[in-house]
């Protein structure tokens, strides 16, 4: 068979026919769905190599507090490790990051507002904890399930430790803090807000790091626009902190890749350099390439026009529909030398202060060349995904917003990609239609050296009361599929032929 790429549609049910000659199964009897607190898969260099589960067993001795159970499960759901730990009531597993040797847990304490940091080995001894105290408005955004205030990724591993970035609250101005915590437990650096970077609403945000430094993008009301910060990891020092305009246009970049030589490969949107770039629409997107020292090396412009602007429903000045933009959800290198660029439509419903809905759209992808040429534009037109979400009607005048929302997997339709040899897999949601029975996922694929893209449906069944899907190891998925009449939670590994 050639190599096709493959972009799954799935719709709101999350499951798929079971084929029992290739499924992995781990099942967890007399168990109550409430009782899960979160599962939550555990990444490294972009691979899932396992997961980690948290739930609650029964209330302690101890007033407020409870049980609960930590299980660590490897790719196949072979389980690894298990410890149970004794803590509040009012909590839930937020995050979980993995560097290669070590794991680190935050949990969201919404009675003390606090965010734990627990730092384990594998076998889920305890190495280290730390905190950080959260504003009452914070917990309510964070309890929401809706990660806004938090800066995303939340903790970044490192091969000798962890960067954990916090977004603060004190005396009313917001403060960003970055620190680092060494395999050993040690804070080795703290970061804050520099003097020139105290303007409000200055939100940092992880895009990659080589060796020695790691790259981020921040608004900033200095340059009314967007600033490129990076940082030494040995010391947490700034190495720079500047501006880029391409072509006049300022830029700011949502995803990058390091290349084999340490220099930063961006993507991202560009826009007008007007006065307050801050609240404008985009004008297209872009790709670049930044050396160490933030030196712009080589770089290429994408009008709207080049990917169909037409067909996506973006106006003159980039804005999607009446209060929507358009953010790059990843940038992921290909077995073939070229990069993917994947976008989503994004369509805010404003409802008084905050707005009701949000609307995920049409997908974009964007397959370039090592020289930044455009290989193959495609944009997938789809039922719109509309979903509940808390955010300020002053906020959604800036792409900032949207990219916070695409952190989101609630909000977004876009799940995950898988890579090999042959080509890729896309998996994302998609609404069925209203009069539409049963429930089914869509295939699209399309051969590398074609350009028209091929479809096709697969029914869906299931019994199962409760259904969501995970992430898993290449070529997979998982499903989790809970029987409230059999109280029973099912884990199910299904083989993905591309």
């Amino acid at each position: 068979m050639q190599s096709k790429i493959r972009i799954v549609l799935f719709l709101l049910s999350f499951i798929i026919n079971y084929d029992a000659s290739f499924a992995q199964k781990r099942t967890f009897g007399d168990f109550n769905v409430v009782q899960l607190r979160n599962l939550i898969p555990i990444k490294h260099h972009d691979e899932v190599i396992g997961y980690c589960m948290f739930y609650y067993i029964d209330d302690a001795k101890e007033m407020y507090k409870a049980n609960y159970k930590i299980i660590l499960l490897d790719a196949d759901l072979n389980k690894v490790a298990e410890k149970e730990i004794v803590h509040l009531l009012a909590i839930s597993l937020y995050e979980v990051a993995y560097n290669g040797t070590h794991l680190l847990l935050v949990f969201l304490n919404s009675r003390n507002k606090l965010l734990d940091y627990f730092q384990y080995d594998l076998k889920l001894n305890e190495q280290s904890k730390c905190t950080v105290n959260l504003t009452n408005r914070e917990v309510s955004f964070q309890y929401a399930g809706f990660p806004f205030l938090l800066i995303s990724p939340h903790i970044v591993p490192f091969e000798d430790g962890f960067a954990m970035y916090s977004f603060l609250r004190k005396h009313g101005k917001r403060k960003y803090r970055i620190t680092y915590l060494s395999n050993e437990g040690k804070i080795l650096w703290v970061q804050e807000n520099a003097k020139e970077e105290k303007k409000k609403d200055v939100l940092p945000v992880f895009l990659a790091a080589n060796k020695d430094i790691a790259l981020n993008v921040m608004r900033s009301d200095v340059v009314n626009g967007f600033q490129y910060k990076a940082y030494n990891l040995k010391t947490g020092k700034n190495v720079f902190l500047k501006e880029i305009l391409i072509e006049g246009k300022k830029t700011r970049a949502m995803e990058a890749l390091v290349d084999s030589v340490g220099n930063f490969m961006v993507g991202g949107l560009f826009f007008e350099n007007r006065t307050d770039s801050i609240g404008e629409y985009p004008q297209g997107f872009f790709m670049a390439t930044i050396d160490p020292t933030g030196n712009l090396l080589r770089h290429k412009l994408y009008q709207w026009a080049d990917i169909q602007k037409d067909k996506i429903g973006l106006d003159t000045n980039g804005k999607y529909k009446e209060n929507g933009s358009l953010v790059i959800v990843k940038m992921k290198a290909l077995p073939n030398s070229h990069f993917l660029l994947i976008g989503e439509c994004l369509e805010a419903e404003i409802g008084g202060v905050f707005t009701s809905h949000i609307s995920a759209n049409d997908l974009i992808l964007l397959e370039v060349d090592q020289a930044f040429n455009i290989i193959n534009a495609h944009v997938e037109e789809k039922r719109s995904n509309r979903s509940s979400a808390l955010i300020s009607r002053s906020s959604l005048t800036n792409i900032s917003a949207f990219e916070k929302l695409a952190s989101n997997s609630s909000v977004v339709d876009y799940k995950d990609i898988h890579t090999d040899s042959k080509g890729f897999s896309i998996f994302y949601r998609e609404q069925k239609k209203i009069d539409e029975t049963g429930k089914f996922w869509k295939v699209l694929s399309r051969q590398y050296e074609e350009q028209e893209y091929l479809t096709d449906r697969i029914q869906l069944e299931t019994q199962a009361d409760n259904t969501d899907i995970l992430t898993a190891k290449a070529g997979h998925l998982l499903f989790v599929e809970y029987f409230e009449k059999d109280r029973k939670l099912n884990l199910r590994l299904e083989k993905f032929n591309y």
